[in-house]
């Protein structure tokens, strides 16, 4: 599935970025692989269903993977 996030980062301040997203064992826990134009990051998110966004947990930069 695809979706789209605005993502907070050094980078990429507040640009809306591309990723699929993944579901874990855990139902309210998502893991998000991210990709920005160079660079993709592994984003764990509790997901807020009612508000229909995902709230960002913690990020992990990958590095350059094009």
């Amino acid at each position: 599935m695809e979706y789209y996030f605005p993502v907070l980062n050094k980078a990429e301040s507040l640009s809306v970025l591309n990723f699929s997203a993944h579901h874990t064992c855990q139902t309210d826990i998502m893991l998000l692989k991210i990709r920005s134009s160079r660079t993709f990051f592994f984003l764990i998110a509790p997901l807020q269903k009612a508000q229909q966004k995902i709230v960002p947990y913690s990020v992990r930069d990958m590095g350059d993977r094009v």
